[in-house]
């Protein structure tokens, strides 16, 4: 399919795949999410004169803020350490994500340990500050509606 639409060393379709993959999570976590807020909020807004739409995005959307972030971090990383596709589809040197370049990196320098260890920190410090920047968001997206009072 990605030869038959000329997906191969481009990057929209990797986009556009990983975008289909993360899809399904991204529609199970907006759902619960929204399922467990509480409705009187939004009916509140609408009492006072908001329409359905302008309550959605004045109210319940700001209310999306933990699960979106959270969404970012999961989605993000899986993004950022795919592998496998992008073995596959980005195959020119200048195409290469992190992961490949680094296995790249192992194939040409072999065990020179120390080498290993910095090419590995270079490509994890981006995900590690993703994660500290969305930390406080994280934690609440995750721990959302599991109590309820």
């Amino acid at each position: 399919l990605m030869r038959s639409i000329h997906g191969i060393n481009t990057l929209w379709a990797m986009i556009l795949l990983l975008a289909a993959n993360g899809l399904p999570m991204a529609v199970f976590l907006y759902t619960s999410f929204i399922k467990s807020l509480p409705r009187e909020v939004e009916e509140s807004a609408i009492i006072d004169g908001c329409t359905y739409f302008s309550a959605f995005w004045r109210v319940t959307f700001h209310f999306l803020k933990p699960v979106t972030a959270s969404l970012v971090i999961l989605s993000g990383l899986g993004i950022w350490n795919n592998y496998g596709q992008a073995v596959f589809f980005l195959q020119r040197q200048e195409m290469r994500t992190v992961p490949l370049a680094v296995s790249m990196f192992f194939q040409k320098y072999g065990a020179d340990w120390n080498l290993m260890a910095a090419a590995a920190m270079i490509g994890l410090a981006p995900a590690v500050l993703a994660f500290l920047a969305f930390q406080k968001y994280f934690i609440k997206g995750i721990t959302a509606g599991a109590v309820k009072g």
